[in-house]
């Protein structure tokens, strides 16, 4: 990958496509403001190495919305390239102390690292991780409980409409949104910026994927669901005729 093509050159181009700033992400994530900066300058100390840079990396893709494949097969050669094992960059950075290593799958390494940095953190990082599926889906059902706690009896159209009809509408922000069918195709993969609305119908079962969830608010089969979650928080939902969860 050449230097102007380099993981941190693309993430910075995505950064100021998205027209955000260094401090912009680092709220979001809630992180140093040079962690990200470090990123953008290919440098991965001060996110704890690569094994951790990688989770941020993927945090922030999904946040610019951009494809994550590249830039973890990019920084996985460089991870390959290096004489010292996972083991040692990490107590080079004071991340772990040395310990007697099996052969774990990248996997489970991940989720372990995943879980460590969260610790570390004291769960102030986003769920972006490499472990942010598990503690996301917690979340998102917390979210979705407090929703249908909260909210009043649904109109009865609601319970009488034929399949699901969602509307999602942006306020105050910029969401990365992207909404399948039951089928799996996509209906809808992009941006939502303040004050746009969009509307999607299907028979059986809708599918969302939130980034920045909390400038979504959500309309489901007429009954106003209130913010999909927290500010820079990602967020996976369905929504079927007769109920909605989390994904």
């Amino acid at each position: 990958m050449s230097l102007e093509n380099s993981v941190g050159a693309v993430l910075k181009a995505a950064r100021l496509e998205a027209k955000l700033s260094l401090q912009d992400v680092a709220t979001a994530m809630r992180v140093r403001t040079r962690i990200i900066e470090d990123l953008e300058a290919d440098r991965y100390e001060s996110s704890g190495g690569l094994t951790y840079a990688r989770g941020h990396i993927k945090t922030l893709a999904r946040i610019y919305g951009i494809s994550v494949e590249p830039l973890i097969n990019s920084l996985d050669g460089l991870e390959n390239s290096s004489d010292a094992s996972m083991s040692d960059l990490l107590e080079e950075n004071s991340v772990t102390t040395r310990v007697e290593k099996a052969k774990p799958s990248w996997k489970l390494f991940g989720i372990a690292a995943g879980i460590t940095t969260f610790a570390i953190f004291g769960y102030q990082i986003l769920p972006g991780l490499l472990s942010f599926e598990s503690a996301k889906e917690q979340s998102v059902q917390v979210i979705n409980e407090k929703i249908l706690r909260n909210d009043p009896e649904p109109p009865a159209v609601a319970s009488v409409s034929a399949g699901v009809n969602l509307q999602l509408s942006a306020n105050d922000g910029l969401s990365w949104v992207k909404v399948e069918g039951a089928d799996g195709s996509t209906k809808f993969e992009g941006k939502l910026r303040t004050g746009q609305i969009q509307d999607f119908y299907d028979d059986q079962l809708i599918r969302v994927v939130l980034g920045n969830a909390g400038v979504i608010s959500i309309t489901y089969n007429g009954e106003d669901l209130g913010r999909a979650g927290r500010v820079g928080e990602v967020v996976r939902l369905q929504f079927t005729p007769d109920t909605n969860s989390a994904g």
